[in-house]
């Protein structure tokens, strides 16, 4: 399934959500969903920062679709199908290092986001242009 990013959501508490990229992620799901890689016990916490954003902006989007971090073809086909790719734990930065994926920072990918959200046609597409975060090279 193409979508529109991929944001990985850390476990902890309710206030130390993004909650600026969730509601960017949310308002640009409009043409593709985005997919949160999010751990079982941090659902119901993403579940109650959407409830207003979701009343407020309407359900006329594709939504959110979530998986877990340990359903790896579902992760490995979200990193290499999707536009915009935010990690949050060292171990999905070195995934997409190993894979050449481009990835962006929260504050990076929330502003791309917002722009796809008021409509900007430019591509969100980051595997063809310089990312926030290059992958670092392996040493030889």
């Amino acid at each position: 399934m193409q979508s529109n990013a991929v944001i990985e959501i850390p476990s902890g508490s309710e206030s130390e959500l993004p909650a600026d990229l969730i509601e960017a992620a949310y308002l640009a799901s409009t043409t593709r969903p985005v997919i949160f890689i999010v751990p079982a016990e941090m659902r119901r916490l993403v579940d109650r920062l959407l409830d207003p954003i979701v009343a407020s902006a309407g359900t006329g989007k594709r939504g959110i679709v979530y998986i877990g971090a340990e359903q790896q073809t579902a992760v490995l086909t979200a990193l290499t199908t999707s536009d915009c790719i935010v990690p949050a734990t060292p171990a999905l930065s070195a995934r997409c290092r190993e894979l050449g994926i481009p990835i962006l920072t929260a504050a990076s990918a929330t502003s791309t986001l917002r722009r796809l959200a008021a409509g900007d046609s430019r591509s969100t597409r980051t595997h063809n242009s310089a990312p926030a975060l290059a992958p670092t090279p392996s040493a030889a």
